[in-house]
């Protein structure tokens, strides 16, 4: 069975013959003075051809989106899987009291010169790079905050933990 993608333009193709023949014959009966039925026929079949041909350009416009959004979701599931393959490399590690950021999971560098991904992104499926800071905080001096440039809350810690659960 031949694919629609195929069997569309084929269809309008012979359509667009079909009424350049009507329109021929058309203008040999007009010419020939015999119109009467011949007229109303025609007009009446060229009608069902016009209604045929907007139909399947209809079809082929909607053929060309669901192609385009089965293209968008094969890249999505693609990407969802290369995904599941990544995030197991990394862990939901408290990086100070109160503080969670995904890490590494066999990381080797000090804590606080890991990258570290902002939690609320990655369970998103996206890897969002946490940026430290230091701000002004009532009662400390400054105080170190983790941004995320997605714009969840800033992570603020006053040291990261020592031992990493």
């Amino acid at each position: 069975m031949k694919d629609i993608a195929e069997f569309l333009p084929q269809a309008l193709s012979s359509l667009n013959s079909v009424l350049s023949i009507f329109k021929t014959i058309g203008t040999v009966f007009n010419q020939s003075g015999d119109t009467t039925n011949t007229q109303e026929s025609l007009v009446e079949a060229t009608n069902v051809l016009l209604e045929a041909k907007s139909k399947i350009i209809s079809a082929q416009e909607e053929h060309s989106f669901l192609s385009s959004e089965i293209d968008k979701l094969k890249q999505e599931c693609m990407r969802l899987k290369d995904w599941k393959a990544e995030s197991k490399r990394y862990a939901r590690k408290q990086i100070a009291p109160g503080v969670f950021a995904y890490i590494e999971n066999d990381f080797v560098e000090h804590l606080q010169d890991t990258h570290k991904y902002c939690c609320n992104c990655f369970d998103k499926t996206v890897k969002s790079t946490l940026q430290q800071k230091t701000k002004p905080i009532a009662g400390y001096k400054r105080v170190k905050a983790l941004v995320c440039p997605n714009g969840c809350p800033d992570l603020e810690l006053l040291n990261y933990s020592e031992n990493i659960k």
